[in-house]
């Protein structure tokens, strides 16, 4: 096998949109320059599957990936740039934080290691300190974040820092996560109005998020616009594990029953089979919700598709929602105590908690 061949591996798995198929070209590409011991290639090709895999919701690969790059590039930095490296540990260092087996001090060393070697090489620490901060937020120790987003905001921004609109998406989350919705609507308004633009914002993360504390608010009509906005961007075209949990809980609140069948049948094979943990907990526990609510409205059988490997899937599809709701829940539930007990604190259940019962009194609400 050619150096040429591999390299076409590769240009087949540019021209892809992100997904399971530009990953295998990718993984293929790394087999194909390992089995040739063309380490250069195969340095090439990992930073290349690192990213795909990132973006394709198949984090444990990309963090494989990225270790043994890491590793390469520490032994011979000359040979193998860490220049692409310092960018990617940023997103490894965020999936790392979605599972629960990874400790809060092995999640803390690898921020402080990127810290550490964005002042070796004469960088901002701007970025960072923004994955820094996004670790606390991930973990529940909002306590310690206001001092790191004090420091994130006056680090100068260099080749590192992501877009402003990724930036201030950060600031948007972290204002609702902390339970201040005025800052956040502020802050949300040039990602809302287009003065800040980037290619996932605002329609896949900065409506989602406002849209579930719109609902939380008990404002319905401004919860249904950013809905509407972000739906099909968020759910129908990207089917993003990150918020197709939260648009799960609104059509669950707003008892919009057709979307929420679309939603949970739509995203559930991803989150079952490539979705972190983290991702899988906080889908299964909307799913559990959604189910729920269609129990209390008699619990006659109704008829999902579910992915083939689902433990809980039966051949003729037909499902009481109160058997499944249970199924889901205790899912959900043994990853919720998992990163509960990591985290040290009680918030990821809690959030849980408070889901479950703002999405069920609107449907109370509702059926009314």
């Amino acid at each position: 096998m050619s150096r040429d061949e591999i390299e076409s591996l590769l240009d087949q798995a540019a021209e892809l949109q992100h997904g399971p198929t530009q990953v295998a070209l990718a993984e293929q590409a790394v087999r194909l320059a390992d089995s040739t011991n063309d380490v250069d290639v195969a340095f090439e090709a990992r930073e290349l599957l690192v990213y795909y895999a990132v973006f394709s919701d198949f984090d444990e690969k990309a963090i494989v990936a990225f270790s043994w790059c890491l590793a390469r590039s520490d032994a011979e930095p000359e040979r193998f740039s860490p220049y692409k490296l310092l960018a990617e540990y940023q997103w490894i260092i965020g999936s790392a934080t979605t599972y629960p087996g990874v400790s809060l001090e092995r999640i803390d060393a690898m921020t402080d290691d990127l810290l550490r070697r964005l002042e070796e090489r004469g960088h901002s620490p701007r970025s960072g300190l923004a994955t820094q901060l996004s670790t606390l937020r991930f973990t529940g120790r909002l306590n310690a974040s206001q001092e790191v987003f004090d420091a994130w905001r006056r680090a100068p921004r260099d080749e590192y820092t992501e877009c402003v609109a990724c930036e201030q998406d950060a600031i948007v989350d972290l204002h609702l996560v902390l339970d201040r919705f005025d800052l956040a609507w502020q802050s949300a308004r040039p990602l809302l109005d287009g003065t800040m633009k980037c290619g996932s914002f605002p329609q896949t993360t900065t409506q989602s998020s406002l849209m579930w504390a719109m609902a939380c608010r008990g404002d319905e009509e401004s919860a249904r616009d950013m809905h509407q906005l972000s739906f099909q961007a968020a759910v129908v075209r990207r089917k993003s594990l990150d918020y197709a949990a939260t648009h799960l809980l609104f059509t669950t609140w707003a008892a919009e029953t057709r979307r929420a069948v679309k939603t949970f049948e739509s995203v559930l094979s991803w989150a079952a089979e490539r979705g972190t943990p983290w991702q899988r907990c906080e889908f299964y526990s909307a799913a559990a919700v959604f189910l729920e609510s269609l129990a209390t409205r008699g619990n006659r059988r109704r008829r999902f598709r579910l992915p083939p490997d689902l433990p809980c899937r039966r051949e003729h599809d037909s499902y009481k929602p109160a058997e499944l709701a249970d199924w889901f829940h205790q899912e959900a539930w043994k990853l919720a105590e998992q990163f509960d007990a990591r985290n040290g604190n009680t918030w990821f259940s809690d959030t849980m908690r408070r889901n479950r019962e703002v999405a069920l009194s609107g449907c109370s609400r509702a059926a009314k």
